[in-house]
This record gives C-alpha cells, structure tokens and sequence, in this order.
C-alpha cells in the first residue's frame, strides 16, 4: 500500500463532486514502461483535470514510479546459475518448485543470457 486518505473537513457540501474531492476521493491511473521495466502509478485528486494538471493534481508525493522487480517482495533464498537460451529471444523463464509442484516466479527476459 503507497497510499490512504486523510480527508478535509467536508460536512454541509451539498454538490457530490466537491464532497468527493474533500473526502480524497480520485482516480488511479497505472503506466507500464515496458523497456526499462518501470511501473509509474498517479493518484489524482477527484476534480483534477488530467489532461491541464496544476501542481496540487495528484494526491501529494505522487506520482511514485518503481521497478517491475521490485513489486515482487520476497527475499531471494537462493540464486540459479546463468541462463543460456537458444531459440526465441526474450523469452518467458519460469521457476518451478519441483518438490511442490508449484510456480515460484515467471519474469520475460531481455535477450538470450540472463541471471534471474
């Protein structure tokens, strides 16, 4: 979690819109920056023109850009070797836990050699 609101005061305000936009109420837009693997997420406050920001539009500290791998939140518990791929480049790597059967993590990988 990156965010929570803490409203204004927004007793007596009859019009919706303006009582939402106190509340902190607004809109989320996410945006995949898929060669650098970056991931920008805006938080806008409610009434907020998108397309004629001014400097109060977002939510303050937004927007917040961080890397794909870093949206993974576990600690490595071990590393594999390099990978060396014939065949298609940038190909999908999964990681399987043989002993349970599952899938431990799956990422594409930039070219044909990669440490995971």
């Amino acid at each position: 979690m990156y965010s929570i609101g803490n409203p204004v005061d927004f007793a007596g305000i009859r019009n919706r819109y303006k009582m939402q936009h106190n509340k902190t109420a607004g809109l989320g837009f996410v945006i995949f920056d898929k060669e650098n693997r970056d991931i920008t997420m805006e938080s806008w406050h409610f009434m907020s023109d998108v397309l004629n920001p001014v400097e109060m539009s977002q939510h303050p500290g937004w927007p917040k850009t961080i890397s794909q791998f870093d949206n993974y939140g576990r600690e490595p518990l071990g590393w594999l070797p390099a990978l060396k791929i014939s065949g298609d480049p940038d190909p999908v790597v999964e990681i399987i836990n043989q002993t349970a059967g599952e899938l431990e993590y799956i990422v594409r990988i930039n070219g044909m050699n990669s440490s995971l």
